[in-house]
């Protein structure tokens, strides 16, 4: 536990290196005493780390044993946030059917475990490879889907991110004045809230 803390701090200070020596020696003080959740969780955070670095393949081969070992656990919500990063990892890497084979896994256990919060993730990640696919309707579909989910949520961030990515998907089908509507109530919800990224 204290290794996965110290790996923790060093990767909120932007030290992934030595965040990534920490969870590897979690890893296997895990592996060597058969704590199977502990080896899971130093799989998880070793890939994350990887994956903030930009080394997406190693990256995907932690999330990959870490699934395999959530698989063993019964864990369906590590299997479900494994396949997740998987997903992302995948879409960085420009290979979009992989990434929606993993995100759609991670969609069915958000409603399985009647995870909203998981599901909207999962609705805009998915929304996000339809759009790069040109799918763009499909695209709309996920994004109204993961819109009535942060307004049920009251999560006003996730509104406006949401209202911007279907402003996209509208300009890129070429409806301009629904794009420009969805836009206009990002911004003024990104106003509301002081989100000076998202203005």
């Amino acid at each position: 536990t204290t290794l996965g803390n110290l790996g923790a701090v060093y990767q909120a200070l932007d030290e992934y290196e030595k965040a990534i020596e920490c969870y590897e020696q979690q890893l296997k003080l895990a592996e060597q005493i058969g704590d199977l959740r502990g080896e899971a969780n130093a799989l998880m955070n070793t890939g994350n780390a990887y994956h903030y670095l930009g080394q997406n393949r190693p990256a995907i081969a932690h999330y990959k044993r870490a699934l395999s070992v959530f698989r063993r656990l019964a864990n369906k919500r590590g299997v479900g946030q494994a396949s997740g990063n998987l997903g992302n990892a995948y879409a960085e890497l420009g290979k979009p059917k992989m990434a929606l084979k993993h995100y759609d896994v991670d969609l069915a256990i958000a409603r399985q475990l009647k995870d909203r919060k998981g599901e909207a993730q999962a609705l805009g990640n998915i929304g996000t490879v339809y759009g790069d696919l040109g799918r763009h309707l499909d695209a709309i579909d996920c994004y109204n889907e993961k819109l009535a989910i942060a307004g049920e949520l009251g999560d006003r961030r996730g509104e406006g991110t949401t209202l911007a990515n279907l402003g996209i998907a509208y300009a890129d089908l070429g409806e301009i004045r629904r794009a420009l509507k969805c836009h206009r109530k990002s911004l003024r919800i990104a106003r509301e809230i002081g989100d000076r990224d998202g203005e």
